[in-house]
């Protein structure tokens, strides 16, 4: 995703889904390492913004 662009068409308007991305957290612990994986969707706006909202599908 590119760098943040604010929307200026205002609060409501239609955003284009483009893709679903997975994102991947790691945290080490003492007992060992804990991954959470989450599913998110990359949608865009007419005026160029973009951003990150719910998925298309599941995990």
């Amino acid at each position: 995703m590119s760098a943040a662009v604010k929307c200026a068409l205002g609060a409501k308007h239609k955003w284009e889904w483009l893709k679903d991305v997975t994102n991947m957290t790691a945290t080490i612990t003492r007992e060992g390492a804990v991954r959470k994986l989450s599913r998110r969707g990359i949608y865009k706006c007419a005026s160029g913004a973009e951003r990150q909202g719910s998925a298309r599908s599941g995990l």
